[in-house]
């Protein structure tokens, strides 16, 4: 398939879903992930669409990047992560060697 045929595809497909990734791009065009990498890299310079990590975006697409504090996090959902705390408790026995990550369902 040549370059621009390419281009037309991830462009049509973009105008349709508003963003796609590498690895459905790379399935789309039969291509390699370097091949589909720098199709990305091009048409991003070219100003056709946003490169982002994995992937692309449209242009005309608002991509944020808002992430909840911690504090924030802890305020939510604050009955079922005392449901999953309870459940989570129930399954650990005498003996048991429990390790538990960072998170605010965990803490």
């Amino acid at each position: 398939m040549l370059t621009e045929q390419r281009y037309d595809i991830i462009l049509k497909l973009l105008e349709e879903r508003k963003s796609v990734t590498v690895t459905e791009l790379r399935e789309l065009l039969d291509a390699s992930e370097s091949t589909v990498r720098r199709d990305i890299i091009a048409l991003d310079k070219a100003g056709k669409l946003t490169k982002v990590f994995g992937g692309a975006v449209a242009l005309n697409h608002k991509v944020t990047a808002y992430e909840p504090t911690v504090a924030q996090k802890s305020e939510l959902n604050k009955e079922e992560k005392k449901k999953i705390a309870r459940y989570a408790a129930s399954l650990i026995a005498a003996d048991d060697f429990v390790y538990l990550d960072a998170g605010t369902t965990t803490g």
